[in-house]
This record gives C-alpha cells, structure tokens and sequence, in this order.
C-alpha cells in the first residue's frame, strides 16, 4: 500500500515557493536585463496557474530581482553593486563591474561644524567643516546621492571640482597623506522623497538604502561623516565580520523613511 503522505498535495505557500525557486533558477541562466518568457508559456511550463505565478513575479518585483515595464514586459533587474569597503572607492567598484564613474557636485561649501556635525566629527561647534552634496553615477546613471562631511582645517584647498573629477578617498590619501582605517557604518532600510527621486531618476517612494559612515584615521581620529541614499534597485551590502569573509545580502522592501534619513524638501 502506498503512503499516502507520498502524494499530499502542496499548500499555496509550498507552491509559492516552488514556483520562486524556479523563477530564480532562469533568472540567473537569463542574466541582467533579459526579458522573461510570457506569463502564458511560463504558467504552462511550472504547470501552475497564472495567477501563483503573478503572485510569485509580484514578489521578486518588490525584493528588486525583477522590473515591470509598462507596454513591454517583465525583465531581469540590472547588477546591483555590492558596497565597497569605506577604505577603497566608487570608482574601483563601479571598475570592478566595467562601468564608468563620475559625479556632480550639487552643493559645496565652507561653514561652522554648528552643535550637531561637531558631534559627529569631534570638533568645536565653531570650527570650519567642508560640507558637500554630490550625485553618484555608473555609466551616467544615478546611482546614490551623497552628503560629504569634511573637517576644514585636513582638506585645505579642496573644491567641488576635485569632488567631481576623483575619489575623496584617493585625494586624502594621496593629496593630504591621511591614511584611512577602520569605518563605523549604519545601514537603514529607506524610500526616497519627491527631490531625491528626481536626481536618481526614480519613482517617489522607491525603495532605498540610507547609509551613515564615520571614517577614522588608524589613530581614531574623525576624518569625515557621511550620509547616503543608495538605490535599493541597485545596491546590496557586503557586511565584514572580523573575518572579511562573511556577506549578508540584503533588499529593501518599500518602506517609510528612517528616523534618520536626510530628506531634502
């Protein structure tokens, strides 16, 4: 007699999953950008109707594996990039994927630290900051938009113009000889507002990363202070554990801006 455990048929969820396994299995066999197959032909090849199938591409639209366009169909999301470590550039990552790295600088100026960025970089209230807001982009695509917090008194001399023809990092390297050591970094899960959607060429409310980053000379001392919006469309995050071998992947679901993050009106 057969055990009829052997043939229980599968619950919504179970069939959910299966479906998503394989969704992912051609995801990864189609590559960035390809197109999926019509919902028709895939519902017939998984053997599942269509309406578990749209259930499970609804899914992977919202964790960014997939991307809906109106009049054309579903396609398989670009690369995300995997976060550089603060000690190595946007340029090298964005050189890493075989794309092409620039910015604009959109704001730059010389002001008082003020209560809250001398907290942030250990300065008097009183003291001058470089302050600087730049757009991000690979191969001119809007990628990130960032805040740049500098102590005056490390960087002298520098422009908005150096901000947009290099890396921060090699100009404090190589101009300024500060050497960079370790980075504290906050990571939360984000969505963009009206203004930050049009510079990175986005829907309002899209799903984002905001990123806070304190970067440290080797004897501690604070040499600048990040804020970031990274777009969840095209970014994933490398977490390094002591190890330097330990990656957490993660996607951002939509959600309400953090506490934190620096929506501009």
């Amino acid at each position: 007699m057969s055990d009829p455990k052997r043939h229980k048929p599968l619950t919504a969820a179970k069939r959910q999953d299966v479906v998503r396994s394989h969704l992912l299995d051609l995801i990864e066999k189609l590559g960035p950008g390809e197109p999926l197959p019509a919902e028709r032909q895939l519902a017939a090849r998984l053997h599942v109707a269509r309406m578990t199938l749209r259930r499970a591409i609804d899914g992977l639209v919202e964790s960014g594996e997939l991307v809906r366009l109106a009049g054309r169909g579903t396609f398989v999301a670009k690369t995300r990039f995997i976060t550089p470590s603060r000690r190595s550039s946007f340029r090298d990552e964005m050189e890493r994927h075989g794309m092409a790295a620039s910015s604009r600088t959109i704001e730059f100026s010389v002001e008082d630290a003020g209560a809250r960025l001398s907290r942030k970089l250990h300065l008097s209230p009183a003291d001058q900051v470089v302050r600087a807001r730049r757009l991000r982009l690979a191969d001119d695509e809007a990628v990130a938009l960032e805040r740049i917090h500098v102590p005056a008194a490390m960087v002298p001399g520098l422009t908005a113009d150096d901000l947009e023809q290099g890396s921060l990092y090699e100009l404090l390297v190589s101009r300024y000889g500060i050497e960079i050591g370790p980075s504290a970094i906050l990571i939360q899960v984000t969505s963009v507002n009206g203004a930050e959607a049009e510079l990175l060429n986005v829907p309002a409310h899209s799903p984002a990363f905001y990123i806070q980053s304190t970067r440290r000379s080797p004897e501690g001392v604070i040499v600048e202070y990040l804020e970031a919006i990274y777009r969840g469309d095209r970014y994933r995050f490398s977490i390094d554990d002591t190890t330097e071998n330990i990656e957490a992947e993660f996607t951002a679901p939509a959600a309400e801006g953090g506490p934190d993050a620096p929506h501009d009106e």
